[in-house]
């Protein structure tokens, strides 16, 4: 692996981190549960979970549903919370 590899590795490990931030703020903002989110989207709780911690990567599509739901745009999503 070079080192632009790891470079784009890195980028999208820390976006994913910070989607599953903000999914988490918004989630608990709203008084949702995890499992609640994760039926409503017919994805396993453990799925949706790791979306949260940034742990698993997820399609531009299931994060616009998602910013939807939370009736955000994909923008607010990517963007880190400075609360």
């Amino acid at each position: 692996m070079n080192v632009m590899e790891k470079e784009e590795i890195l980028i999208i490990e820390v976006n994913m981190r910070i989607i599953g931030c903000n999914l988490k703020r918004l989630r608990k903002m709203h008084g949702y549960s995890q499992e609640y989110v994760a039926n409503h989207f017919e994805m396993s709780q453990y799925h949706y979970r790791q979306i949260e911690k940034g742990r698993a990567n997820t399609t531009i599509m299931v994060l616009s549903r998602l910013a939807n739901f939370f009736g955000v745009t994909l923008r607010d999503l990517l963007e880190e919370n400075e609360d």
